[in-house]
């Protein structure tokens, strides 16, 4: 038996009594699970297995199986904020869903766990807004290990950047005035850059809704060109569509 704290990023049901889970945790990464029983009424499961939750659970593990057992889950957080705020719900998913489809490997990884516990506290606690996801971008990239360069030149290293410095994706990130006739990429414009730059610790100030996707758009082409992947996001939709 293993003791987790697990975020429910997605549910499947199966059956008629009983869910399929995918969860992420600190301690065991990423984890798929049976939860026989949690769709009965009364169940004392249920409660335990919203998707976005966090809660308490007691796993059996047997190695090299790939659905595990959940035997004992205890609600530890159910995000009233996020059941009232629809708006707010998409952002969280969206953070849920990048955590589910590109942090795969299982072991222990507290950073991921960490950031994505954050983003949706931000989004419970705060409702939507943009820069919670931002941040979680930069993060998820940081601990990934696929960091976007924003404060030195992706290409030779120096610190020396313009307040509008170009931004080339292929080579990782800002590129100097000298290195920046390298890329046929156009200058960003300095509050763009400003963005970029403070994404991590979430970046201030009033953003439009074009400006918002515009930046989230060079987040995820980063993230999916160091990942190797292009996964079809379904809550990006989602969140397009509700999103003021």
């Amino acid at each position: 038996m293993v003791n987790a704290r697990a975020v429910i990023l997605r549910r499947i049901p199966f059956g008629d009594t009983s869910w399929i889970l995918h969860a992420f945790s600190a301690e065991e990464g990423a984890i798929s699970l049976m939860a026989r029983g949690a769709r009965r009424t009364g169940s004392p499961l249920a409660g335990a297995v919203e998707p976005l939750g966090l809660s308490e659970m007691v796993i059996s593990m047997k190695p090299g199986r790939d659905l595990q057992t959940l035997s004992q889950a205890t609600a530890l957080e159910q995000r009233d904020g996020l059941r009232r705020d629809l708006v707010a719900t998409a952002g969280a998913m969206v953070c849920a869903e990048i955590v589910l489809r590109l942090a795969r490997e299982p072991g222990a990884h507290p950073g991921v766990f960490g950031i994505l516990e954050d983003a949706l506290f931000g989004f419970d606690q705060g409702g939507f807004c943009p820069p919670i996801l931002w941040r979680f971008l930069a993060r998820f990239c940081e601990e990934m290990g696929w960091a976007l360069a924003v404060d030195h030149c992706a290409h030779c290293g120096t610190e020396d950047l313009a307040p509008n410095p170009v931004l080339s994706l292929s080579f990782g990130g800002f590129l100097c005035r000298a290195c920046g006739t390298l890329s046929h990429e156009p200058h960003l414009p300095v509050d763009f850059a400003v963005a970029l730059r403070q994404s991590r610790a979430g970046a201030q100030g009033r953003w439009s809704r074009q400006e918002s996707e515009r930046i989230e758009e060079i987040w995820f082409e980063h993230l999916f060109r160091h990942s190797q992947t292009r996964p079809k996001l379904e809550s990006r939709p989602f969140l397009s569509e509700v999103r003021p």
